[in-house]
């Protein structure tokens, strides 16, 4: 990974809001600590990700919408796939954390997915008039909020158009959530969990190690909050409370977007960020329906 990315990927992790699963964040959270700090090891994740070649595919389906080379050495434009033998029925596969505007080595090393990838594989089956059906191939624990609210609207928009569908057989959390929930049906296997319906955000407050270490920084900023998270600057109360205030308005769209999709789902759902198995997603109005596995749930369609 190059190091100049990472101020960047630090700021979207604890300066913005996101909806992702909280171990994942937490995960993200440990990766980036010690490199923000200086004090990772010498072994670069991202250079270790990119050397594991051992499964690129196999047995796997496609887990990112891009187009395919055909036989003839042509390109499919296509960024969704089809079913075998089942050309009305377009496949976006909707795999790995979900980032505004994520780049190719974020996208094939580091496990993430563009929302502009998601958003354009949509826009091409919903204009493709062969396609009946559409199926989001969910495998993701969310991601940011940027971004998510314009990929749930044109999601709820190829709703209206065409028969949707979300399935996981992994997880479904957050922002995939979010967006995927406007599918008109959703499924999953038994042990896949689905929810996580919640915004968090996180702000890395290091003024009392830097104390300790000697060390002072003195910011000089016009604006209440101009310089907030920055490093050496603790949080003011009117901090806390903008920062709580971003958070809660991106939770309420979150919420309203879940609501108008599944009008009938639970309360707890919607309250408490909880993840769900298999029949608990269908008693709380998550899911529609079990699947045994991926083939099982293609022969529904």
């Amino acid at each position: 990974m190059n190091a100049l990315q990472l101020p960047l990927i630090f700021q979207s992790a604890f300066c913005e809001p996101v909806a992702i699963d909280l171990s994942t964040y937490y995960s993200v959270a440990a990766f980036l600590l010690p490199r923000m700090t200086g004090k990772a090891s010498a072994l670069d994740l991202g250079e270790v990700l990119s050397a594991d070649k051992t499964h690129k595919f196999g047995h796997r389906r496609s887990s990112i919408a891009t187009p395919r080379a055909n036989q003839d050495g042509s390109v499919d434009g296509r960024y969704y796939n089809t079913l075998e033998g089942r050309d009305d029925v377009a496949i976006i596969p909707w795999s790995g954390m979900m980032i505004k505007s994520a780049g190719f080595l974020q996208e094939m090393c580091m496990g993430a997915v563009s929302h502009d990838r998601l958003a354009h594989a949509m826009q091409q089956a919903r204009a493709d008039k062969a396609i009946q059906k559409v199926v989001y191939d969910i495998n993701s624990p969310g991601g940011t909020v940027m971004g998510t609210p314009e990929l749930t609207s044109i999601a709820a928009q190829l709703g209206k158009e065409k028969m949707t569908y979300a399935f996981t057989d992994g997880v479904m959390a957050s922002a995939a959530v979010y967006a995927g929930i406007q599918a008109r049906e959703t499924y999953l296997t038994p042990s896949a969990k689905i929810g996580s319906i919640g915004t968090i955000m996180g702000v890395l407050d290091d003024s009392v190690r830097m104390q300790m270490e000697g060390l002072k920084l003195e910011l000089f900023t016009a604006g209440t909050h101009k310089g907030i998270g920055s490093s050496g600057r603790a949080l003011s109360a009117e901090d806390r409370k903008y920062l709580q205030s971003i958070v809660d308005e991106a939770n309420a769209g979150f919420l309203a977007a879940v609501k108008q999709a599944r009008p009938d789902v639970a309360d707890e759902a919607l309250a408490h960020a909880k993840m769900y198995t298999g029949s608990q997603a269908v008693k709380v109005g998550l899911a529609d329906g079990i699947a045994s596995s991926w083939d099982d749930f293609v022969s529904l369609l």
